[in-house]
């Protein structure tokens, strides 16, 4: 019934081969600092031989298989590299949020300081005119004053 089957049959890469992949595919990546690139390496080693050995506790209580092959671990060093790019992208764009941020509050800084100015000018102007309207009200004081003292003078003379 079955003509021409073929197995393909995974065994694991040895840690030397992990390595290797690992620094050539994440070597190349502008956004790993040189002072943690071995420590990244040694941690991606490191997740896929953990993933081996609890693939073989997942055999064990579930009863169920987990198959850990060369082609995982490529595809996890290719989605760290692209969530390192996401990630990336969106640090600046919320670097580039804020700095508009600043400057909008560079530019209310800057208009407060003029409107200080203007304020200063025109309390000196509300305070030369609120000395002139004192001193009018004071002379109309004194004229109702004098009005009112003549015409009872007036009064006083024709009663």
């Amino acid at each position: 019934l079955v003509n021409n089957t073929g197995i393909d049959w995974f065994l694991p890469w040895p840690r030397q081969a992990l390595l290797a992949v690992a620094q050539s595919f994440l070597g190349k990546n502008p956004m790993i600092p040189t002072e943690h690139f071995e420590n990244v390496i040694d941690h991606v080693v490191m997740v896929h031989g953990s993933v081996e050995v609890y693939s073989l506790l997942f055999l064990q209580k579930l009863r169920r298989s987990n198959y850990v092959t060369p082609k995982n671990y490529l595809d996890f060093i290719a989605t760290y590299a692209r969530l390192l790019d996401e990630k990336d992208q969106f640090i600046l764009a919320q670097c580039k949020r804020l700095e508009g941020g600043l400057d909008k509050l560079k530019e209310a800084s800057i208009q407060l300081a003029e409107l200080n100015l203007k304020l200063a000018e025109q309390k000196v102007i509300l305070a030369e005119k609120t000395e002139a309207c004192e001193a009018l009200l004071a002379e109309i004081a004194i004229n109702t004053a004098v009005g009112k003292a003549s015409r009872a003078g007036k009064l006083w003379v024709l009663s």
